[in-house]
């Protein structure tokens, strides 16, 4: 993108870069050595004019180092000289106890009202804090449609506004406060509180080393009411950019402020604010005891801080330049505000005719030649842009503010500025003999205090975008993972416009690092969220958690579990109706629907007469004297295990089914073929006799629940897997009902390995699972699914376009090391169409080559907008100890 250098100081250069003012100089200097020359020697001295011609040319010479350029000043030596008297006859000294040079005098602000600061000159503004985002890493779609959003964001803001960033440190006080008093809670078992003492290692150890980028916006105006129509369209332009503006009250603003000079300095007093003492004479914290201004930096009280700018940038900007800049510990405060259009014509002109003036005065150097012309192309595409795309001008300026608690400290932070400069090719401006000067840029004003700004073209601001540190913090106690050195704080159980529900998804290659993040994941909802736990485990993954949290084991494989299909159950419901409260008729309709599609499952031939004659029987069964189901006062939902019928008893019903003369040839053969299919499967050691015509003997009482599927899983029988899952998840909804509406327990059902109980022929559990992923979220509830085969997702186009369903109603998403074939399986699974080029792809060309290298828990995690943000599995030492299995360790 070009840049052309600043269009008001455009200066005609006569040779070289010797302008019209050095010309000035150079005949004022000519005029000086001329009258010391020729008046210095009386004119009766026979050599007068020898002499005065030898003197006059070496006064001249004496002159000459004037022009030299001194680069560190970005001036030539006698404007450096000037700046130096001015420095020398200035007042550098401020005290708090001073009457002429006194402290408060520096401070602008007259008070803080209502989160408003007020200035002396009339004016006030308004601090917003900011989110970052990321938008590098975004797909190349997003990329572009992002910037363009920046950009007509920035043309239609014709209002004064500064950026900040900020290195702060990050304030965990409150989240330490919160766990200590988990600590101190009454009748807490050992293992909580040991895993509160490790959290609360981590959040300590975090306080004393975490620095982060902080962003802020200011906001100007003349007026209370222009104050908030400004503040209302650019809060709104914020949030469209999903960037979350927080307002800064007068407690934050008194710190803003004073911590950006003094960096150091501790929070106001918290009594002292509710006295309002501070806010009514803010200059009285803000002034510093002692301020002292040297030629580079400025003393403040006991440490130092110096301002530096920017004076020229390089004709050619690279897209995202701004984030060189950032790119340092130093404050940096970026200034814009858009130029009337009707100035436009004036500016490019003049600056266009100096610039061809330039190359005709300067035509024997080929190289300024060509520097000349780029700077009228740089030129000509800004007017091309104002004129053909309506883009703005903006005055635009950049101050970095570094810190030290020596001069030596100082000097190393301006270094790193120096630095990032020289990647732009641009120069940095030192404000040698002007720090006070740059005090005064620093001050928060609607208005430019210097020749430091240039003037740019919105698209070249806009493509600068720098608000790149984008934070996940969930404001609470759980670090997930790292981001580079900022820890991801994750709250899956909270809910905004962005999280609608709980649910997670991981995929994972064996050992990426999948089931270790899961357990994770599951001990910080058992602990800190109080989630009941329900984990269908068929890899024996979680078994080692049983005696920590005093688990119930189930194992489906012993041969003594027992799931009787006939007891009833209470579903889930999408309008969120408690099930207890409907009749008994609606109750038993539901579970007659279920069982029939649990028989479905065991035989995907099952015709509708079969069908009509099972749920003929199961209404006579559940009708009949003995049980008696229908009767409007009879709890069905709270009977006893074993007060429900067993499949003997619908055997037995099936078999004294009569037909009248119509119906018995069409359905007596099909009686006698299920009876017989019955009797085989379910009776005399039918191979589901154990397992399904017995009571139900399973307990799910506890809040934490491992069933165990290992042996069914290793039989390789999906059709008993699945008869076992429908069932589960049907006893498992019962559960999720009583923490809901008894218990008022959140609940976290974990589907291990989910792959395992997909059957193409039969949709029937992922039927299941996709209601389940509906629902689950209006009983306060979780569903998290993981995977290291998303193929088994996609040997058909109806699995796919189900799972697309399920994944649709999946807040977070957690991908794991994976393989270019599982790769482009997930891309499928989240896009089943299959049309939509790679940029568009949920997995990008870049995020896919992140996967195929990472190492044993690092990550994509996305939740609400969609963004993947790559990072690393962190684990404290309780969980190193509970979870990692022979003391296994995450790779470096």
């Amino acid at each position: 993108m070009l840049q052309p250098k600043n269009l008001k100081k455009q200066k005609t250069t006569i040779y070289k870069n010797f302008n019209l003012w050095d010309l000035v100089v150079f005949l004022m200097t000519l005029l000086i050595s001329a009258l010391i020359g020729f008046t210095i020697i009386s004119k009766d001295n026979q050599n007068y004019t020898t002499y005065s011609t030898l003197i006059f040319i070496s006064i001249t010479i004496l002159f000459l180092p004037l022009f030299i350029n001194v680069k560190k000043h970005s001036a030539r030596l006698w404007l450096v000289l000037v700046r130096l008297i001015k420095f020398i006859l200035s007042n550098n000294k401020y005290t708090s106890s001073s009457k002429v040079a006194n402290t408060k005098s520096l401070i602008r602000i007259k008070e803080i009202k209502n989160n408003i600061v007020y200035l002396s000159s009339s004016q006030l503004y308004k601090v917003y804090k900011f989110t970052g985002y990321d938008v590098v890493n975004r797909p190349e779609n997003e990329k572009e449609n992002f910037i363009n959003h920046f950009l007509q964001i920035l043309d239609q803001t014709p209002f004064f506004i500064t950026f900040i960033k900020r290195t702060e440190p990050t304030d965990y006080n409150h989240i330490l406060e919160d766990i200590s008093k988990n600590i101190k809670k009454p009748g807490m078992s050992k293992d909580y509180k040991e895993y509160q003492f490790a959290s609360q290692k981590d959040f300590t150890a975090l306080s004393e080393k975490e620095f982060r980028d902080c962003y802020y916006v200011i906001i100007y105006a003349s007026s209370v009411q222009q104050l908030n129509d400004y503040e209302g369209e650019l809060l709104h332009n914020l949030n469209s950019l999903n960037l979350n503006p927080c307002e800064l009250n007068s407690l934050e603003l008194l710190y803003f402020h004073k911590t950006i000079y003094s960096p150091f300095d501790a929070v106001p007093d918290q009594n002292k604010f509710e006295n309002k003492d501070l806010i009514k004479n803010p200059h009285e914290y803000l002034a510093p005891n002692n301020l002292t201004i040297n030629n580079t930096h400025i003393k403040y009280n006991n440490h130092y801080f110096s301002i530096q700018t920017i004076d020229e940038y390089a004709l050619d900007i690279p897209y995202y330049w701004i984030q060189d800049l950032f790119n340092t510990e130093s404050t940096v405060i970026w200034n814009i505000h858009q130029i009337p259009s009707e100035n436009y014509a004036k500016l490019i002109d003049k600056s266009a005719l100096n610039a061809e003036t330039n190359m005709v005065l300067d035509n024997k150097s080929s190289y300024r030649t060509r520097k000349a012309q780029l700077e009228l192309e740089a030129i000509e595409e800004t007017s091309d842009l104002t004129l053909s795309q309506g883009q703005k001008l903006f005055n635009t300026s950049f101050y970095f503010i570094s810190y030290g608690a020596t001069p030596q400290n100082l000097k190393e932070m301006e270094k790193q500025n120096k630095r990032n400069i020289a990647t732009l090719k641009s120069n940095l401006n030192h404000l040698v003999f002007k720090q006070f000067d740059g005090l005064n840029m620093i001050t928060f004003t609607p208005s430019f205090h210097s020749k430091n700004q240039t003037e740019m073209v919105s698209r070249n601001l806009a493509y600068g975008w720098p608000f790149i540190n984008e934070e996940y913090d969930d404001k609470n106690n759980f670090i997930w993972a790292m981001r580079n050195a900022n820890p991801i704080l994750l709250n899956i159980w909270k809910r905004n416009n962005n999280h609608i529900n709980s649910n997670c998804v991981f995929f994972g290659l064996s050992g990426s690092g999948k089931t270790t993040a899961m357990k994770k994941l599951m001990l910080n909802s058992y602990y800190n969220d109080k989630a009941s736990i329900i984990v269908i485990d068929p890899q024996r993954e979680y078994g080692d958690l049983t005696e920590l949290t005093n688990a119930s084991w189930i194992d489906l494989g012993t041969g003594k579990t027992a799931l009787n299909p006939l007891q009833i159950n209470m579903a889930i419901r999408d309008d969120n109706t408690n099930e207890t409260t409907l009749t008994n008729e609606v109750l038993l309709s539901n579970q007659i629907n279920k069982i029939i599609e649990w028989f479905k499952i065991l035989n995907p031939e099952l015709n509708q007469d079969s069908q009509y004659l099972i749920i003929t029987a199961l209404k006579s069964l559940y009708g009949s004297k003995k049980y008696n189901f229908y009767n409007l006062n009879k709890d069905i939902s709270k009977l006893e295990n074993n007060e429900y019928p067993r499949i003997t008893e619908l055997i037995e019903t099936i078999i004294d089914m009569k037909f009248n003369k119509s119906e018995a040839p069409i359905y007596e053969p099909e009686r006698i073929r299920l009876k017989n299919y019955l009797t085989v499967n379910f009776l005399n050691n039918g191979i589901y006799a154990k397992t399904y015509n017995n009571y139900t003997n399973i307990d799910l009482n506890k809040d934490f629940i491992i069933i165990d599927t290992k042996v069914l899983t290793d039989n390789k029988s999906t059709t008993a897997l699945n008869l076992a899952f429908y069932q589960l998840l049907n006893y498992i909804q019962t559960k999720i009902n009583y923490n809901f509406y008894t218990s008022k327990l959140k609940t976290m059902l974990i589907v291990d390995e989910a792959h395992y109980f997909v059957d193409k022929n039969n949709m029937a559990t992922l039927d299941f699972l996709f209601q389940t992923t509906k629902t689950i979220r209006k009983y306060n509830g979780s569903i998290t699914l993981t995977t290291q085969n998303p193929a088994d997702f996609a040997l058909s186009q109806d699995l796919i376009n189900k799972t697309n369903a399920i994944l649709k109603n999946i807040q977070y998403n957690f991908i794991f090391k994976q393989t270019g074939d599982d790769i482009r399986h997930i891309n499928r699974l989240y896009n089943p169409s299959n049309k939509v080029e790679d940029d568009n792809e949920f997995i990008t060309a870049p995020e896919q080559e992140y996967l195929l290298r990472a190492h044993k828990g690092q990550l994509l995690f996305s939740s609400a907008t969609g963004y993947k943000i790559r990072c690393k599995m962190n684990y404290n030492d309780f969980e190193r100890k509970i979870i990692f299995k022979d003391k296994e360790t995450l790779n470096d």
